[in-house]
């Protein structure tokens, strides 16, 4: 687990092995995923409640200046300002703000590790449940983003479980599902050709997989 936010703030996915990351993620079964993120932690202190309502208040500022920079296309400034509130409060949302930058910029592998994040920290009570549905959104189009179409499916199922009535959630999952099986039957239409004879299939067939 990373507890150092300010070395977080330099974190490049360079620096991790995303084979080791995506192979994780598929050992992982949907039950027990859903079971990883309904979890709660301990309850906490009105002590420290106060504090984190307080560490919060002072993080405000930074996650406004990030949606100001957000809105106006400045993504990776945006992505600065979250990880300065990131580093004043770990709360689940200022991630997932990071995470959606970090999408824009084309980071995925940044965005799925900040989703995580997110959902870590919303299970020590530094986030509520629409941070947890986000992240698991955002990292699920992040999957879908680099082919891991059973991670992203796992995390939306995971997501709709946890709230049916959520319409974003059901069309991504439709989506995902879709084209995961649009490229499976892809690939087994390749196969066949790759092990049949020349004069087997017609040109059009075999042009349309160019």
């Amino acid at each position: 687990r990373i507890t150092d936010y300010d070395k977080w703030s330099s974190y490049r996915a360079d620096d991790n092995d995303p084979a080791a990351a995506t192979a994780a993620a598929a050992a992982l079964g949907e039950d027990a995923e859903a079971e990883l993120w309904e979890d709660e932690g301990p309850d906490i202190t009105d002590m420290e409640f106060r504090e984190r309502c307080e560490a919060a208040d002072r993080a405000e500022p930074h996650k406004q200046q990030g949606n100001e920079a957000f809105r106006a296309g400045a993504f990776e400034l945006a992505a600065e300002w979250y990880s300065r509130a990131i580093a004043v409060a770990p709360q689940g949302v200022f991630y997932t703000n990071r995470a959606l930058a970090q999408q824009r910029l084309g980071r995925h592998a940044e965005a799925m590790r900040d989703c995580d994040l997110a959902i870590e920290q919303c299970r020590k009570r530094f986030g509520g449940k629409s941070a947890r549905l986000k992240a698991l959104l955002l990292r699920a189009m992040s999957r879908r983003a680099v082919g891991d179409h059973a991670g992203a499916s796992r995390d939306l199922r995971v997501a709709k479980r946890a709230d049916p009535s959520n319409v974003e959630v059901g069309r991504h999952l439709v989506w995902t599902e879709r084209e995961a099986r649009q490229l499976q039957r892809r690939a087994s239409l390749v196969a066949r050709l790759l092990a049949a004879p020349a004069d087997r299939f017609s040109p059009a067939a075999r042009a349309s997989l160019e």
